[in-house]
């Protein structure tokens, strides 16, 4: 199906479509991504090598639903998990997708209650221009993520291609501000270690029955740059029950995670909506050894290779997504400023949520006028497995 306001009564979505007038920070609702629309044309299954080097093999959609990697569970849950064969030489199937629609400035959340852990596992919610061959062009923003289950909270990440600073004067945030430098791989980090911080980041967020993750991006002139939340379920702010349609986000606590980099607008273009699960690779790999890992399993290869049960508790269990793409109080920044993206097989694309749509989840048409976008994200209990992140 297409992602359809299913389950929204008809006139909460008559007043998000209308202007916000209770906060400059208000967003409305413009799409919703139930569990079955993963399983539609709304987003797109990688079935290529892995970018990071992991030891995985994705697979497309029809081949991951054949294997039990990809379905709707009896909770009406979206699942994505890892292959757990005892034994797989050639790398381990896992999941990849990505929104066929891209996303400019908003608000994006997500609402769990599984993500995926264990030794090598490397899982990441995160957003990212189509152009990857020529990364980190247009920007990455990794809201949810973490390796080898070794953080003790969670990572937001923010990455781009040309200089970008974050100083620690200008952040207001409870989390840890770890590095400052934008730039490339290790990007500028926040340990969202502060008030709500989920004990050991993906395992202590599963065993609390999950959350809610949000991340605002408003790199417009007036906007904050790049902030992100984390919510338990008894600390859900107003705006984000499931028939909501407006979001206020001037309401809520202080952010885990704050990049004031509005001044790095140039460095971002428009993004999909992506989740990975990959294995090993360039990062969990070469941290491997400094866990209880390496004692357990040998090595990351090993372990992906003949241990398969390893894989249990790696994956997503998903029930919904919202994107809110309207209001926020701030102009997006203009599009002729934005880096130039590029579809995910290189050929040019200009499908974003502030013109036209490769998919529109309503129906209706979009205004090129929208200014931003906010995605909510909703995820419950499922089977194995989820990664990716630069």
């Amino acid at each position: 199906m297409r992602s359809t306001l299913a389950g929204i009564p008809t006139a909460l979505w008559a007043l998000a479509i209308l202007p916000a007038a209770v906060s400059a920070a208000t967003w409305s609702m413009t799409d919703y991504y139930s569990p079955q629309s993963f399983l539609t044309d709304e987003w797109n299954y990688w079935d290529k090598a892995d970018p990071n080097g992991g030891l995985v093999t994705y697979q497309n959609m029809e081949d991951a639903v054949a294997m039990n990697l990809s379905y709707i569970n009896d909770n009406n849950e979206f699942v994505m998990r890892v292959d757990t064969t005892a034994t797989q030489l050639e790398g381990r199937p896992s999941v990849r997708i990505f929104s066929n629609k891209n996303f400019t400035d908003g608000l994006y959340i997500l609402n769990a209650t599984h993500t995926p852990t264990g030794c090598s596992v490397w899982p990441a919610w995160w957003t990212v221009t189509s152009d990857i061959d020529n990364w980190p062009n247009g920007g990455e923003i990794d809201i949810m993520e973490n390796v080898n289950d070794q953080y003790t909270a969670n990572l937001g990440v923010v990455h781009t291609n040309a200089t970008c600073n974050v100083a620690s004067a200008d952040t207001t945030m409870t989390g840890t501000l770890q590095y400052t430098n934008c730039t490339a791989d290790t990007g500028c980090r926040v340990l969202m270690n502060g008030t709500n911080a989920v004990g050991e980041t993906a395992t202590g967020f599963n065993k609390a029955g999950g959350g809610i993750y949000a991340m605002e991006r408003t790199l417009g002139d007036t906007g904050k740059g790049i902030r992100m939340w984390y919510f338990s379920n008894d600390d859900v702010p107003e705006g984000l029950s499931d028939n909501a349609t407006s979001v206020d986000t001037d309401a809520w606590p202080t952010p885990a995670a704050d990049f004031p980099v509005t001044d790095c607008r140039s460095q971002f273009g428009a993004h999909q909506i992506v989740f990975t699960t990959t294995l090993c690779g360039t990062w969990a790999n070469s941290v491997y050894g400094d866990t209880s890992c390496a004692a357990t399993y040998g090595s990351c290869s090993s372990q992906v290779a003949y241990n398969g049960s390893s894989y249990e508790e790696a994956y997503w269990a998903v029930n919904h997504i919202k994107v809110f793409a309207s209001g926020g109080g701030t102009e997006a920044a203009s599009p002729a400023e934005n880096a130039a993206s590029s579809s995910s097989d290189g050929s040019a694309t200009s499908s974003t949520s502030t013109a036209s749509s490769t998919s529109s989840t309503s129906g209706a048409s979009r205004s090129a006028a929208l200014s931003s976008v906010v995605l909510a994200f909703s995820m419950v209990g499922g089977l194995a497995a989820w990664s990716f992140a630069a």
